[in-house]
């Protein structure tokens, strides 16, 4: 091993040396880093994911009243039945307040019910008469629910009139749905429903507590009852009636060894008096009933869609042969009660024209309460 020596010029050469190398390293250092360093293009931005396209929801209204109506203790129903008001205007006993605050939720389900476009009840038109309608006690069970609700919120301090007027706006577009089972039964309920809302809208006019926006709802939503046949007592003509022949003659066929059997399923609308009538016909007789019956139907309709005033004087024409027995026996049993089911629709027709003439000619106050928004967690007592 070869040792150098060194001596006090050997070391501060040294040192020199030392100092130089260093400048020398930090030069090619700075230079390094002024020249560019190939790299790997940067990662693309991470973005947010896409949002999540909402889980389209059923359009048919029917669906959320069955949930609403299944969810509803019978007991509470019943209660409100023999409680509920006449009008949003009656003083509520603490009973019907109880009851309809028994059924908030079945209100709220209504509410959103009402608010879908569509209504598809899925009658069974081809069981005639047999056709099972239980939804048409609840529908009047819905329109007694939502009045109450409607005056318990205009009785409330200060008075939640937005509430109210979302009840009477749904209470429209109830009757709208059950004007769509294109039934003569189901649109004289439409009929009287539509005219309870319209008798609450008159009654929140009155009161000055309907606010800008449920006004405008309800002219929007009574204005579409105006349009041709939207009670549906023209289509319940050209359906039901017509469906109920062909019902009767399918049946007459099927049992062609006693078509009187048929009959057992129509005794309460014949009546005790008919049966003997009825009994007595052979089955070319009982054919030859359903052909005059509906030649009658076709006089209904024409009779039905004649305009204005002269719409009334065809139909009391009609009746008077149909109860001289022009159309054959049966029709003088059905006849007077469809002929007369055009007053229930001019009656429902000029209560919603003269309803959307007060509502346009309403000004809300400005000192209404504004809506109230909806309650927190925290101050329903629930921990987030």
């Amino acid at each position: 091993m070869m040792f150098i020596r060194t001596g006090p010029r050997t070391r501060s050469r040294f040192q020199a040396l030392s100092v130089v190398a260093t400048l020398l390293a930090a030069g090619n250092l700075a230079a390094l880093a002024a020249e560019p360093v190939a790299t790997q293009p940067p990662a693309p931005a991470q973005s947010a994911p896409p949002a999540q396209p909402a889980i389209p929801e059923s359009t048919n209204a029917v669906l959320g009243y069955w949930r609403a109506w299944s969810l509803s203790p019978p007991a509470y129903r019943d209660a409100l039945s023999s409680v509920a008001p006449a009008s949003v205007k009656e003083k509520l006993q603490e009973k019907a307040t109880q009851a309809a605050m028994d059924l908030s939720d079945t209100t709220e389900m209504l509410l959103r019910a009402a608010a879908k476009p569509d209504a598809d009840w899925g009658v069974e038109y081809s069981q005639g008469v047999g056709a099972l309608l239980p939804e048409l006690g609840l529908v009047r069970f819905s329109t007694r629910l939502l009045r109450t609700t409607a005056a318990s919120a205009l009785q409330e301090t200060p008075p939640d009139v937005r509430r109210a007027g979302d009840c009477v706006v749904a209470t429209i577009r109830l009757a709208r749905h059950t004007a769509a089972q294109r039934l003569l039964i189901s649109s004289l309920v439409a009929a009287a429903v539509v005219s309870a809302a319209c008798e609450d809208a008159s009654a929140m006019i009155e009161l000055k507590r309907l606010d800008a926006h449920s006004r405008e709802a309800m002219l929007t939503d009574l204005r579409a009852m105006q349009e041709p046949d939207a009670l549906g007592f023209r289509a319940s003509i050209n359906i039901n009636e017509r469906n109920l022949l062909r019902w009767i003659t399918d049946k007459v066929q099927a049992e062609r060894a006693d078509p009187r059997r048929v009959w057992k399923a129509l005794g309460a609308m014949l009546g005790k008096d008919t049966a003997p009538t009825v009994k007595a016909l052979s089955e070319e007789a009982l054919v030859a009933e359903l052909k005059q019956q509906d030649a009658f139907f076709d006089a209904l309709v024409a009779a039905w869609t004649t305009a204005g005033a002269d719409a009334a004087a065809a139909l009391a024409a009609l009746e008077k042969r149909a109860e001289a027995g022009e159309f054959g026996t049966f029709t003088q049993i059905f006849g007077p009660t469809v002929t007369r089911a055009k007053q229930g629709e001019t009656k429902a027709l000029a209560t919603i024209a003269q309803t959307i003439t007060a509502l346009e000619n309403y000004t809300p106050p400005n000192d209404l309460p504004p809506p109230r928004p909806a309650k927190t967690l925290e101050q329903l007592g629930i921990k987030p």
